[in-house]
């Protein structure tokens, strides 16, 4: 197994289950893992698809909206919507992705090699109690291992960490779907921007922003809305018909 982190603290029987399982993952069960085949677009909607688009644009993940999808990029955006809604900031979900894509074994990322386990598991019909668990410690770095490793990991003197996050991953990866929590989040939890701001700039009808931190006041632009409370609304008229509708609102910023 590759030396990721806390390698020697899993027991004997989690190395040789491991190590066995890896024996027998044919090359070419990897290769289809990372051939993209999966078209995502039909289940996406506006606030999903700038999410990813964000996240993409900061390297988070491999492939966008509108692209072709693969396997592994879908678990690891399932993963990660995960950790971001447990209010892990983005520099802490690129720390825990680049472990997560370290290789295990010759040509099997961690990532990899947990997916592989539980298509197992998923196929015997225990798709999630036999199924890996990923422990991330206080330091966003990552162990694989079974629940018998638990109490080897957790209480751990070695390693300054103030706290651990405990995923199964047969769970999440099977009983979830990003999109889907993405579509029922609140926009902000994906953002590290306030809360009211952020609120604002994912605003899919959004046009312009400005914030006056002086003023602690933000005003916005945008095509249509409710009415607002401070601020006006436009509408204008060709040939007898509105042809468009604008909405600028001024807030105090309470954050």
């Amino acid at each position: 197994m590759g030396n990721y982190i806390n390698i020697d603290r899993i027991s004997a029987e989690t190395h040789e289950q491991f190590d066995s399982f890896a024996n027998g993952v044919m090359t070419h069960t990897m290769r289809e893992l990372n051939t993209p085949t999966q078209e995502l677009n039909p289940g996406m909607d506006d606030k999903c698809r700038r999410i990813l688009n964000q996240w993409a644009d900061r390297g988070l993940l491999n492939a966008r909206p509108g692209q072709v999808w693969s396997a592994l990029d879908i678990a690891m955006a399932t993963v990660l919507t995960v950790l971001k809604k447990r209010g892990l900031s983005i520099n802490a979900l690129r720390q825990i992705r680049d472990g997560l894509n370290l290789p295990m074994y010759q040509d099997v990322s961690v990532l990899g090699f947990a997916v592989l386990v539980c298509r197992q598991e998923y196929h015997r019909g225990q798709p999630s109690y036999n199924a890996p668990y990923l422990v991330i410690d206080g330091e966003n770095r990552i162990t694989l291992c079974r629940a018998a490793d638990m109490t080897l990991l957790l209480p751990d003197p070695e390693i300054p960490t103030y706290s651990h996050l405990v995923l199964n991953i047969g769970r999440i990866l099977q009983e979830c779907s990003f999109i889907h929590k993405i579509q029922l989040s609140h926009m902000a939890e994906f953002s590290e921007l306030p809360a009211q701001i952020a609120t604002r700039i994912l605003d899919g009808t959004l046009k312009r922003v400005s914030v006056d931190r002086g003023r602690r006041r933000i005003t916005t632009v945008s095509n249509g809305g409710a009415d607002p409370q401070f601020g006006e609304r436009v509408i204008k008229y060709a040939n007898g018909r509105a042809v468009s509708e604008t909405v600028t609102m001024t807030e105090t910023l309470s954050e």
